[in-house]
């Protein structure tokens, strides 16, 4: 080296230093740059940098791909739909449960109804029930007597209608026809009869309950057949 050039490169090693030293590289890879064939084609890819697989830092999770996005949304999609189905469900039971407790208001509103106004009615019609079961032993009077039982406050009614068939009660000197007996026992809507081998009753207050009791015990075996069937 000639000494304009050793003077020229003492003041450049000077100010920044000598290039045989390293800064964060090992001296060995800048001997490439004293290589006489460096820059010449076939040794620039020499200093391109090698692809590594990406490492993650210790701690740190690697980086979701769009598969592992599109499963993990499945999954949570799939958690909603079953929480949702099951929220449906219980609103479906709980409806449920509202029909059936109105189903069951209106049913004792409506035997609460028929308590108060089939006994009315049936007072109201009890001449026509008591004729028309004098006229079915009105043929047994006609070969003996028919005893009637009632209770006082159905004497002048039962006279009545056994006269308007011709006939007159209690009258001794037939052997025929009808004897009214007055029983103070006996509830206020019932009669009975009875004669030489048959009898008969008619009882207007019982046939009111056993139609209450008979609407009551369908209506409530309905409701535990829904029960069941709920279960």
């Amino acid at each position: 080296m000639n000494a304009p050039a050793k003077i020229i490169e003492a003041k450049v090693t000077q100010k920044i230093g000598r290039f045989d030293k390293s800064v964060g590289a090992p001296i060995g890879s800048l001997a490439r740059f004293h290589d006489p064939n460096f820059g010449q084609a076939g040794h620039m890819h020499s200093l391109e940098p090698q692809s590594q697989e990406p490492q993650c830092p210790d701690g740190e999770q690697p980086q979701k791909t769009y598969e592992d996005g599109v499963a993990e949304g499945r999954l949570l999609a799939l958690a909603e739909a079953q929480n949702l189905e099951t929220d449906i469900e219980h609103m479906l039971q709980a409806l449920h449960r509202v029909g059936q407790d109105i189903e069951a208001s209106h049913g004792r509103v409506i035997i609460a109804a028929l308590t108060a106004v089939l006994p009315a009615l049936a007072r109201s019609n009890i001449q026509a029930e008591i004729r028309d079961f004098i006229l079915k032993t009105s043929t047994p009077a006609m070969y003996g007597r028919v005893t009637i039982h009632a209770p006082p406050a159905l004497k002048n009614t039962l006279v009545e209608i056994i006269e308007s068939l011709g006939k007159h009660p209690n009258a001794q000197s037939s052997e025929t026809g009808f004897t009214i007996e007055i029983d103070k026992t006996m509830t206020p809507n019932k009669v009975c009869a009875n004669w030489q081998g048959g009898g008969g009753e008619v009882d207007i207050d019982a046939a009111v309950k056993t139609c209450l009791s008979m609407l009551e015990r369908n209506y409530s075996g309905d409701r535990d057949d829904e029960t069941d069937k709920s279960k």
